[in-house]
Parts: structure tokens; C-alpha cells; sequence
């Protein structure tokens, strides 16, 4: 059972029935997360940082408010688990040197299993994918990363001896 927490969180994203986990599923919650949800910190700015619990931020967003990173990823994450996900959430960072392979850890992104396939999932950058981007060895066109990626002209994942690593993303030169 959803609690009403999360019944509210589903209606603010126009979602009557998530259905079970699936791809589609995954990608229509992301999609309708960054069309219904603002990125904003103007409560930062007004010197009155909330905090960033995830069910804070469901609440938050079930009320019409908005958030950074860690409450759009967080709260975001936090759903898609009481909706049976698999979820994992990892530092991340934003940086404005494309050279750089350093993450700077200011930042949450998260990867989402479904279906066997790992799925890089981010709905707090503001202008990152419009979609989750699955994840696997190789490279990737920017015309891959859908539209909507005014900014970003790459990012990449690794595994590190068993452990998941973040995506890390890297801003134009």
C-alpha cells in the first residue's frame, strides 16, 4: 500500500497507476518528474536551507514545492523504492572542466535496475536527460543522451573491483 505521502507525490506527477516496476514504467516516472517537479533553491537563497530527507522531500514535492539534487533525487528515489525498484544512490558531482575525471561529491544521481539492466536516472541537474540512460561499457553520442542536454557533451560510468562508481558528468570545454 502507498501511503498518502506518496499517493500525493504520484498525483503532482499526473500518475494514476505506476503499475509494477518495468523500463516503460521507469521512464515515463523520470519524464513526468522533470516536467512537474522545478529544480529551485530559493529557499537556500532566502537563508533557510531545508533539510534534504527524502520523505521530507516527497512531502515537499506532494505539497507543489520544488528542489535541488538531493531532494529531487532523493525523493525520487525514495518512490521509486516503495514502488519495488532497485535502487542505489551515489555521490556524484558537476564540474565545469571537461579534462577533469575528479567528482566532487556535491551532488546525488542514481542508478535504477530493472529488468536486469542498470539505468543512470538523474532528475536533479536542471538540463541533464530527459530520460533514464542505460548503462553499459562503451561509448555514446551526445544525439544518445536525447534532447534537452544544452550543456553536456559527455559523462561516463565505471566499475571499480565489484563496486558500483557514480556516473560522472562532465561540462562542455
Amino acid at each position: 500500500m502507498i501511503s498518502d505521502i506518496f499517493d500525493g507525490y504520484l498525483r503532482r506527477l499526473g500518475v494514476i497507476d505506476p503499475g509494477a516496476p518495468s523500463v516503460e514504467g521507469l521512464f515515463a516516472l523520470q519524464r513526468a518528474h522533470l516536467e512537474r517537479i522545478a529544480y529551485d533553491n530559493i529557499d537556500i537563497q532566502l537563508g533557510r536551507p531545508p533539510g534534504i530527507d527524502p520523505e521530507l522531500s516527497a512531502r515537499r514535492f506532494a505539497a507543489g514545492r520544488g528542489g535541488y539534487c538531493f531532494h529531487l533525487n532523493g525523493g525520487l528515489a525514495l518512490l521509486l523504492e516503495t514502488l519495488g525498484y532497485e535502487v542505489t544512490r551515489h555521490i556524484g558531482g558537476v564540474c565545469d572542466d571537461a579534462a577533469s575525471r575528479e567528482v566532487g561529491g556535491g551532488h546525488l544521481t542514481l542508478t535504477v535496475r530493472v529488468d536486469g539492466t542498470a539505468y543512470w536516472v538523474d532528475a536533479g541537474l536542471g538540463d541533464g536527460p530527459y530520460e533514464p540512460l542505460p548503462l553499459r561499457e562503451g561509448r555514446t553520442s551526445r544525439a544518445a543522451c536525447g534532447t534537452g542536454w544544452s550543456g553536456w557533451s559527455r559523462w561516463r560510468a565505471r566499475e571499480k573491483a565489484g563496486a558500483s562508481s557514480p556516473p560522472t558528468c562532465t561540462c562542455p570545454a
